[in-house]
């Protein structure tokens, strides 16, 4: 019993309803700490549209997925709150929208929110427990848990943040069965937030019209609770890892729910205007971007967005027009484990549009342990430095996010060749010149990618996405020890071509 309501512009396409599509599994990798597996979902029912909705999928955008609690949690709520049956439950949030929709218990309970647990959950619990005439014995040892996290919050709040981020809603209502109603739950929760994953490739028809979307998916990834809180050390998996998982296990044709989502991110020669598989004939610089060469960097299942990308470029390539050759550097564990889209790789060099394939190994099984900056640092790529300057040269990244601040603000602000002004170097300590550097050096970086020269995508959420300073630079060098790095030189400053000793930096 879902009330409709009009949806409003956000993350979620204004009027743009979910499709239902099929999901198969293509291949899986097996690694020590998890499965990596190729996801595919049917569209072939679906008519994209180019300009309007559903929203005609392009490489670099992603894949929406709208997941739903498993089962094994929905028994766990079922048993420690209060539902009244057939009574619609208010819930916010599920389909992007500040109004919320009514939706039967039922319903509500396969979407409200469990993980991270929010604050005024905990504050509401304590309320309630204060309000009674005595602590029932069986509800004891949880209030003595909750006062320890209020308390924890209000002389550490970092600390109970990170601590609530890795508690799941069912250890903490568990301790407090019957307390909440669904409707309190809901309210204090909000419901499941959408999931979004990088398009890996798309599979079309002849006319071009998208058959099949496949991303790739992390399962079999589980999350440990913290020992001292409620659920003594428990494991999860996440809600949408275990939502696909569970479809793909179904022996039965299952569905799953979703939606494109336009992203900016691609090729620097990106526009929804032209495709190659129809007219009209692009325009001259769209052409010239298609000719730029590009430095690609992947991480792990970063992979996806650069698959995504040489695929289509391979379209264009063999409709007749130049495409620029590309260079990759890849980050995996190990290459005899996780080489994601080896075979496909080996086929972009036998088309001429990957000029090499360069692997970081961060778990080798012989050698010395590499992440892509390594391979930025150590390789001998001043041409394309000074080409992505020029605006000729074209740099696309795609991985986790806390690599991807790293590389775009840890390594390239010492490696492109910019020209500094006179007067930004009056300081002549080696910190006050770096850090200058820096700071000039990541306006430049914004400008390029408002451009579209470069081009970045950066997911996860284990990492707080706030500014990359200085200091985290400084740090980020220094962890990868990355203190040999030689800082360019060029006719408008007097920074030293010489390495510098990034060990002497505070």
């Amino acid at each position: 019993m879902m009330i409709p309501i009009h949806l409003e512009e956000g993350r979620r396409e204004a009027g743009q309803k979910p499709i239902h599509a099929p999901v198969l599994l293509h291949s899986k990798i097996q690694r020590e700490d998890k499965t990596v597996c190729e996801v595919g979902f049917d569209v072939s029912h679906v008519h994209f549209s180019l300009a309007g909705l559903p929203a005609m999928p392009f490489a670099g955008d992603v894949l929406c997925v709208m997941p739903e609690n498993c089962q094994e949690n929905i028994q766990k709520l079922i048993l420690s709150l209060m539902i009244e049956e057939g009574v619609p439950v208010f819930l916010k949030g599920r389909f992007e929208s500040d109004e919320g929709n009514f939706y039967d218990p039922e319903e509500a309970i396969k979407y409200v929110s469990l993980n991270p647990v929010k604050l005024p959950l905990l504050q509401a619990l304590e309320a309630k427990l204060n309000d009674l005439s005595g602590i029932p014995p069986k509800w004891a040892e949880g209030y003595q848990k909750l006062r320890e996290l209020l308390a924890l919050h209000l002389h550490h709040p970092d600390a109970c943040r990170k601590h609530l981020k890795h508690t799941h809603v069912t250890d903490v209502l568990a301790m407090f069965p019957g307390l909440l109603t669904l409707q309190e739950l809901c309210t204090l929760q909000g419901a499941v937030g959408r999931r979004v994953y990088t398009i890996a490739s798309i599979k079309r028809d002849k006319k071009g019209n998208p058959q099949r979307i496949n991303i790739l998916l992390a399962s079999d990834v589980s999350y440990t609770t913290p020992k001292e809180g409620f659920g003594q050390g428990g494991t999860y998996r996440g809600v949408c890892n275990a939502y696909l998982s569970d479809l793909l296990a179904n022996p039965h044709s299952s569905t799953a729910t979703v939606f494109v989502q336009r992203r900016k991110y691609g090729a620097p020669e990106k526009n929804r205007a032209f495709s190659p598989y129809s007219s009209p004939q692009p325009d001259a610089l769209f052409l010239d971007r298609l000719r730029m060469p590009l430095l690609m960097i992947a991480a792990g299942s970063g992979i996806s967005g650069i698959n995504a990308v040489l695929e289509e470029r391979l379209a264009w390539k063999q409709k007749g027009y130049e495409v620029g050759t590309a260079k990759l550097l890849f980050g995996i564990h190990n290459r005899e484990k996780d080489y994601l889209y080896e075979q496909l790789l080996k086929t972009y060099q036998e088309e001429g549009l990957l000029e090499k394939v360069l692997l970081a190994e961060s778990r080798p099984s012989a050698g010395k342990k590499q992440y892509v900056q390594h391979l930025l640092v150590g390789g001998d790529y001043k041409q394309v430095f000074e080409g992505i300057v020029q605006a000729k040269h074209g740099l696309v990244l795609c991985g986790d996010w806390k690599m991807g601040q790293s590389v775009l603000f840890g390594c390239l602000p010492f490696l492109l060749p910019f020209p500094l002004e006179k007067d930004t170097l009056d300081d002549t300590s080696t910190e006050a010149r770096l850090e200058s550097l820096f700071l000039y050096a990541k306006g430049k970086i914004q400008a390029l990618r408002e451009e579209g020269i470069i081009q970045a995508s950066a997911s996860g959420t284990r990492h707080a996405k706030r500014p990359f300073t200085f200091k985290d630079a400084m740090e980020s060098l220094r962890k990868l020890k990355l203190d040999g790095l030689v800082l360019p030189s060029n006719s408008h400053n007097t920074l030293s071509s010489t390495q510098t000793d990034l060990a002497s930096v505070s």
